[in-house]
């Protein structure tokens, strides 16, 4: 049985909207394993380089600003379960 990992980004506007709780919810209901979970501040190196593919487009420096969250925190986390579908 394979086992599959998702990166999992609750972005600034999911924070502001106090959406994690309801995320985890949905991630539990779907059996998804949490194995970590932390708040970081973005900064504009790991913005770049999350989004790198798309350097060229005219609107990756507003996507870099916004992952950012210009004063906001997102939350980071891992999850896993057997056949995992994406969700």
């Amino acid at each position: 049985m394979a086992i599959e990992q998702l990166l999992i980004l609750i972005k600034p506007d999911g924070i502001k909207k106090s959406l994690t709780g309801n995320i985890l919810t949905k991630l539990s209901e779907a059996r998804m394993l949490i194995i970590g979970a932390k708040t970081v501040k973005v900064s504009k190196e790991l913005a770049e380089q999350h989004y790198y593919q798309l350097k060229d487009k005219s609107f990756f420096g507003e996507l870099a600003d916004y992952i950012q969250g210009l004063r906001r925190n997102q939350s980071r986390m891992e999850s896993r379960r057997p056949d995992c579908p994406f969700i």
